[in-house]
């Protein structure tokens, strides 16, 4: 994919977000929470955790019991403004905090977490160029040794093969093989996602100075294959 096009994407993606991240909470709510479980154990008690694409903070909801140091960035300053009316109480105890960022620069120094979670978050991210710079960006903040866990929708399940095939065959629009536009009901904004193969995502993990420590495809909470499994989870650790 070219950057122009790539560009554009990113800047539509921005834009219908910041206007429907807070409309779509309910549903990010519900998202992922049996592959953040997944996480829990990788997550040590008392650690700095960072959240990408933290929405009203459900992340620190399943670490919560670890007592961790919490800090969550997302693209939405009304997510953000949401989140910190959430957890007022666990931002004033120092536990938590929030602000506004992107995964492609994350407003953070090298090095200064022990763990970064993106859970729905890099499927995104359009061309390879921003998916290793987004990569790259997730092992810039973690420590030697730290931990990297992300979770996309795997959008090789069978029931999603006619879109795959028509974005294959039909017009593209500069975009690549295993990129898809898919438009939901609400919040109403047609979003772009990556149909990421797992080989995929581990090469953007290896090329990013990670070890691979666990891969999986889940569904409802339990382990599946590639054909049924609804997410990829994937669990890298800091060389």
């Amino acid at each position: 994919m070219k950057k122009e096009t790539a560009d554009k994407i990113l800047s539509e993606m921005r834009q219908g977000y910041r206007k429907a991240a807070v409309e779509a909470a309910p549903v990010h709510e519900r998202l992922y929470r049996e592959e953040l479980e997944r996480f829990v154990d990788y997550v040590r008690e008392r650690e700095a955790v960072l959240d990408v694409g933290c929405g009203d903070g459900r992340v620190f909801e399943t670490f919560a019991r670890k007592k961790v140091s919490y800090a969550g960035v997302d693209l939405s300053e009304e997510a953000v403004e949401k989140a910190k009316a959430r957890w007022a109480k666990e931002i004033a105890e120092g536990r938590a905090a929030f602000e506004v960022g992107d995964l492609l620069d994350l407003p953070v120094e090298d090095g200064r977490f022990d763990v970064a979670v993106a859970a729905g978050v890099l499927h995104h991210v359009p061309s390879k160029a921003y998916r290793r710079r987004a990569v790259a960006e997730l092992a810039r903040v973690v420590r030697p040794g730290g931990y990297v866990l992300i979770a996309v929708w795997n959008l090789w399940q069978m029931r999603h093969w006619g879109a795959l095939l028509h974005q294959a065959f039909g017009r593209r629009n500069g975009w690549d093989f295993g990129d898809l536009k898919v438009t939901w009901k609400k919040p109403y904004f047609p979003r772009y996602y990556r149909a990421f193969r797992m080989k995929e995502l581990e090469r953007l993990c290896e090329g990013a100075g990670l070890d691979i420590v666990e891969r999986q495809y889940v569904r409802k909470g339990e382990l599946s294959g590639w054909l049924r499994g609804e997410n990829l989870v994937l669990i890298a650790r800091k060389r």
